[in-house]
């Protein structure tokens, strides 16, 4: 697994004012991965990261949707595993990456 070097993509937010900043992975089998790393918004309390990597093909059928996606796991960079956690902030930042990445056709 290796990080794209030298891109970092900024979506803008879905709700409101700011940016989610993030970068973009690859595996050796060629899946795409994405990992959150800048919450850009004027308030004192930001969402936070967890710098997990999220799978593109895992949830790019469900990015579109008005409904909420639940992400609940995703992979650490360093080890490479599975981890599982309990919170929102990953589900709402990787839908705006999404929508960012690959915009609506009209």
């Amino acid at each position: 697994m290796r990080k794209i070097e030298g891109f970092i993509g900024y979506a803008p937010k879905l709700k409101g004012e700011g940016e989610i900043g993030y970068h973009l992975w690859i595996s050796e089998t060629g899946e795409l991965y994405v990992q959150m790393i800048i919450n850009e918004v004027d308030t004192k309390k930001a969402g936070t990261f967890n710098g997990l990597l999220f799978l593109v093909a895992k949830y790019i059928d469900k990015y579109h949707l008005n409904d909420k996606m639940s992400v609940s796991n995703g992979i650490c960079p360093d080890s490479l595993k599975n981890v599982e956690f309990d919170d929102n902030n990953p589900s709402a930042f990787l839908k705006a990456v999404l929508r960012h990445m690959f915009p609506q056709q009209t």
